[in-house]
C-alpha cells in the first residue's frame, strides 16, 4: 500500500510540474518602433535563464547567462546587424523559446514563435519518473541504452502529456542512457545500477 502511495505521489508531482511549466513565466517579445531594437518583458524576474541570438548559419552572435537577475526586461540594439533572418533563442531548465526575426533596413520583423517544452526527470530509487508537455501531440520515442550503445528497450508515446516511469530493480549493473525523441529534439538522461 506505501508503495502505491508513494507511486501516486511523484505522479501527482510531475503532473504539478507540467502544468507549472505551461504556467509559467511568460516572456514577450517586442520590436522598437523608434529604434532598431528588441524588447524581451518577463513577468517574473529572471532566473537560470540563456538568452542567445544566432544568425542564418545558426553562429551565435550574442549570449548571455542570467542567473537570478532580478530585472524583467532586456532590451537588444540591433543597429550593427545587416539585413537578414536571425534567430532569438531564451532557454532555461523547463523550455526553449525561440523566435524568428528578420531585419529589412531600419526595420526589425518578428517572424514567428517556437515554444518546446523540456521533459522533466525525477530519480527515486532504482526508478526514474519522466514528464514531457507535448503541447503538438506529436510522437515521442522512448529509447533505452546500455553503456555498450545497445537499445534494450524502445517505445514510441503519444499524447499531449506523457508520463512514464521506468523501474530499473530488475536490471543487470550497468549504466543507461534514457533518450526522448520528439519531433527533431532529443533529451537524454543518464541511470547508473549499482
Amino acid at each position: 500500500m506505501k508503495k502505491v502511495l508513494r507511486f501516486t505521489a511523484v505522479m501527482a508531482l510531475l503532473l504539478v510540474t507540467s502544468w507549472a511549466m505551461a504556467n509559467g513565466p511568460q516572456p514577450l517579445l517586442v520590436s522598437s518602433d523608434k529604434e532598431k531594437a528588441l524588447v524581451i518583458k518577463w513577468d517574473a524576474p529572471f532566473k537560470m535563464t540563456t538568452v542567445r541570438i544566432l544568425d542564418s548559419y545558426e553562429n551565435v552572435i550574442f549570449s548571455d547567462n542570467l542567473v537570478k537577475k532580478n530585472k524583467h526586461a532586456l532590451k537588444f540594439n540591433l543597429e550593427n546587424l545587416e539585413r537578414g533572418n536571425y534567430s532569438l533563442k531564451i532557454e532555461n531548465s523547463n523550455k526553449i523559446i525561440e523566435y524568428r526575426i528578420q531585419i529589412n533596413g531600419d526595420d526589425v520583423e518578428i517572424l514567428d514563435k517556437k515554444e518546446i517544452s523540456k521533459p522533466f526527470f525525477i530519480h527515486k530509487d532504482k526508478k526514474l519518473f519522466f514528464n514531457l508537455l507535448n503541447a503538438d501531440g506529436a510522437l515521442v520515442y522512448l529509447k533505452i541504452y546500455d553503456s555498450e550503445n545497445r537499445m534494450v528497450y524502445g517505445e514510441t508515446l503519444k499524447g499531449n502529456s506523457i508520463g512514464k516511469a521506468i523501474n530499473f530493480e530488475t536490471s543487470y549493473k550497468d549504466s543507461y542512457t534514457v533518450v526522448l525523441i520528439d519531433d527533431n529534439t532529443t533529451y537524454s538522461e543518464q541511470v547508473v545500477v549499482e
